[in-house]
C-alpha cells in the first residue's frame, strides 16, 4: 500500500514549491531550481541570440 501525505498548499506558488521540493528526488529538485532561476531572471522562455558582424 502506498503512503499518503496530507499537504496543505497555499495561494503563493513559491511557498508551495518550498513545501513540495523536499518530496522530489534530486533530479526533480534540479529541474525546479532551474525553472525558478528562469522566473527570477524574468526571461524563462527567452533564448539568447548572438549576432556575428562582418568586418568592413
Amino acid at each position: 500500500m502506498l503512503d499518503t501525505l496530507k499537504i496543505d498548499l497555499t495561494d503563493d506558488p513559491l511557498k508551495n514549491i518550498y513545501i513540495m521540493a523536499p518530496l522530489l528526488d534530486e533530479a526533480g529538485q534540479n529541474k525546479v531550481f532551474g525553472l525558478i532561476c528562469g522566473l527570477v531572471a524574468g526571461k524563462p522562455n527567452e533564448t539568447k541570440k548572438t549576432t556575428i558582424q562582418k568586418a568592413g
